[in-house]
């Protein structure tokens, strides 16, 4: 079984999905182990109510032994720090679609104008 260090290739993909997600505001980003989320989330009621659905597991042949900790997932998520980054996109976004318009307004009235 390959031992995961902060330097083996999983932990440096991981390390350099962080750095990404972080430029746009997800500061969750950690790895996990399917088998655990579904065990949480059939404990809690979740798939019986339908509000979530149990991920796909890998065959425990593949599965890191016991001593060592054994993830085939990344959960990413964010908190409040997502929200500078989203308002910039969203300001980007607003004056595209201005623009767009102004130039639709600007192409009617020109047509407008020259079949007067």
């Amino acid at each position: 079984n390959a031992v995961t260090t902060k330097h083996s290739p999983p932990m440096l993909l991981l390390r350099s999905i962080k750095q990404k997600l972080q430029t746009s505001g997800f500061d969750l980003c950690h790895p996990i182990h399917t088998a655990w989320y579904n065990q949480m989330i059939q404990n809690e009621g979740l798939v019986e109510k339908g509000a979530l659905q149990l991920l796909p597991e890998p065959s425990p042949s593949i599965v890191q032994s016991d001593e060592e900790p054994s993830y085939n997932a990344v959960l990413i998520g964010n908190t409040k720090v997502v929200w500078p980054s989203f308002i910039d996109w969203l300001a980007v976004k607003v004056k595209e679609k201005k623009r767009q318009q102004d130039i639709v307004c600007v192409g009617s009235a020109a047509t407008h104008h020259a079949s007067s």
